[in-house]
């Protein structure tokens, strides 16, 4: 099995009560590390100006990926300030906006799964998700479909074409208010239900996150209720849904159902929350934390 991920690498400055400081970040870059670091062969694409492309791409690099950078004039650049203990409410300003993607980005890519990360509604078009699920099974992070940047800083927006867009997805991962602003439904169960039937190709799964509450799964095999994994020390939030995705997608593309992977998909996230930076743990340390705490995903029927 080979990943491919699509979007901006970004220049984080990320604060958190006394604490700032800067790193990589965006959704395709901590999910081609998590990825990468569970043993899974990833390329990655992505726009950023020349100057930032050394910095910016050197752990991927190293880590074993085959980036490819398209020119752009700028890189995309958040300010995060994370407002409570628990990071789980952020402010996210937005400094400078890479080039978005085009159809022609797509012509050199070569994978059985494309994992789509756009951070803004700018990023990538109903068209792109049209050509990408032509090279393969596609994956969505659809974050960036549901916002845009206003005045400086992220601003929700509506997805106007999402039935056309989501038809051609099979795997779709959103926080419980990206899925209730697709959805209309406040309650994640209800709408990851909806998102489910939405998905328009097979396997057709909806991951709805829910931060220290779980997740919930839907699609073919049922709805389950995964929940988070204890931890007494949050240190950086920032990736802790695009770990989780990218995890999912290894773990069922080796044959686990969608509760097992879901559980180890929460382990992975979790160690990103307990440690600055992107996903840095071994299958191994993820299994044994596994093991310390079983947890039981809850299939709810219906």
């Amino acid at each position: 099995m080979s990943f491919h991920t699509i979007g901006h690498i970004t220049r984080d400055r990320i604060r958190s009560g006394a604490d700032m400081r800067e790193q990589p970040g965006g959704a395709a870059y901590y999910g081609a590390l998590t990825l990468l670091r569970l043993g899974e062969q990833v390329a990655l694409t992505t726009r950023m100006a020349a100057a930032d492309r050394p910095a910016l791409t050197r752990e991927l690099r190293a880590a074993g990926a085959e980036v490819s950078v398209r020119e752009s004039p700028a890189t995309t650049t958040f300010d995060n300030l994370w407002r409570d203990a628990a990071m789980t409410r952020r402010a996210q300003a937005v400094a400078a906006i890479a080039s978005p993607f085009t159809v022609e980005d797509l012509a050199t890519v070569n994978a059985s799964l494309l994992l789509l990360g756009p951070l803004l509604a700018s990023d990538m078009d109903t068209r792109f998700i049209e050509h990408a699920a032509a090279r393969g099974i596609v994956a969505l992070d659809a974050q960036g479909m549901v916002r845009e940047a206003h005045e400086g800083f992220v601003k929700e927006a509506p997805w106007d074409d999402a039935a056309a867009g989501l038809k051609w997805v099979s795997y779709l991962k959103v926080d419980d208010a990206e899925a209730a602003a697709l959805t209309g439904e406040a309650d994640p169960v209800r709408a990851a239900r909806r998102l489910a039937g939405q998905l328009g190709r097979h396997p057709h799964e909806a991951v709805v996150t829910l931060a220290e509450r779980g997740a919930v799964i839907a699609g073919p095999h049922g709805l389950c209720h995964i929940a988070a994994l204890q931890t007494e020390h949050p240190v950086d939030a920032t990736g802790c849904g695009d770990t989780y995705l990218a995890a999912y997608l290894a773990r069922r593309q080796r044959g686990d159902d969608g509760a097992a992977a879901g559980r180890f998909a929460a382990a992975c996230a979790t160690f990103t929350l307990e440690r600055r930076g992107a996903f840095n743990a071994s299958e191994r340390e993820v299994l044994m934390r596994l093991d310390a705490e079983p947890g039981v995903a809850v299939h709810i029927e219906g």
